[in-house]
C-alpha cells in the first residue's frame, strides 16, 4: 500500500491554539493579585523545575507562587488555573474537529504526539475532547525524537503533521521515510516557508483536503 498507513499529529499549536490558552492562564490569577507579568516571570521555572525540563503543571506553578508570595493560597491558585484547563475545547483551532473527522474517514491509525508534563498534557487533551478522535496518545517530557523510536513501522506512508520546523527536521533524521506536513505558525511570515523543503499549509482544512486526495490517489497503487 502506497497510501497513508498512519497519521501522527502534534497537539500544541497544530490542533490547539496554545498561545491563546497561555494568555488565558496568565490572566487566571489576577483576582489573587498575580499580574500577567508575574505569571510569565515564573513560567520558565515551572517548565524547568530543578534543572530538569518537566513541562507545564498548574499545581507546580501554584506551589512556586506560594513560595515567592506566601499570601497566595496554592490550592486556590490551582483551582483557578484548572478552570482554564477545563475550557480547553474553547482553544481548539476552528477546523480541528472537522479535520480529525475527515482523517477518521481515511480508516488509518491516528496518533497524538505531544511533549510536556504527561499528566497535564493528557488532561488538557481530554478536556479538549480530541482524545475521542484518535487511537493512541503519546506524551511525556522527553523530546519527540526519543518517543518516536518506540513506534513500529507500518505499511504505507506515515504522515507527521507538526508546526515545529526544526523538531520535524530532527525527527526526519531518524525516520527519513516519513511524510512531513507542516502547519504554518501564525508568528512566522508565509514567505519564510519558501525554502523549507516540506509540504506546508496555513490551515488544517488545507491539510485535510491534501491528505484526502493523496490517500485516495495512492491507496491502491
Amino acid at each position: 500500500m502506497n497510501g497513508i498507513g498512519r497519521i501522527i499529529l502534534d497537539f500544541d499549536n497544530t490542533l490547539f491554539d496554545t498561545d491563546a490558552f497561555k494568555r488565558a492562564l496568565s490572566g487566571a490569577l489576577v483576582e489573587l493579585g498575580v499580574t500577567r507579568e508575574m505569571f510569565w516571570q515564573l513560567y520558565p521555572r515551572v517548565l524547568d523545575h530543578g534543572g530538569e525540563r518537566l513541562g507545564y503543571s498548574p499545581d507546580r506553578h501554584a506551589k512556586l507562587l506560594h513560595e515567592l508570595l506566601p499570601d497566595i493560597d496554592p490550592y486556590q491558585a490551582s483551582v483557578l488555573l484548572d478552570r482554564v484547563v477545563d475550557r480547553a475545547a474553547d482553544f481548539l483551532f476552528p477546523d480541528a474537529r472537522e479535520f480529525l473527522s475527515r482523517m477518521i474517514s481515511l480508516n488509518v491509525p491516528l496518533m497524538l504526539l505531544s511533549r510536556g508534563d504527561e499528566w497535564f498534557q493528557r488532561r488538557k487533551i481530554a478536556a479538549s475532547g480530541l482524545d475521542r478522535f484518535v487511537h493512541e496518545i503519546h506524551t511525556g517530557p522527553e523530546a519527540k525524537v526519543k518517543i518516536i523510536t518506540t513506534f513500529p513501522d507500518v505499511s504505507g506512508k506515515t504522515v507527521l503533521v507538526n508546526d515545529h520546523l526544526e523538531e520535524t527536521r530532527e525527527i526526519l533524521k531518524i525516520r527519513p521515510t516519513w511524510m512531513p506536513v507542516l502547519k504554518r505558525r501564525l508568528d512566522i511570515p508565509p514567505e519564510k516557508y519558501l525554502s523549507v523543503g516540506m509540504l506546508n499549509f496555513r490551515t488544517l482544512t488545507e491539510i485535510r483536503d491534501y491528505l484526502t486526495v493523496f490517500h485516495a490517489t495512492n491507496a491502491h497503487l
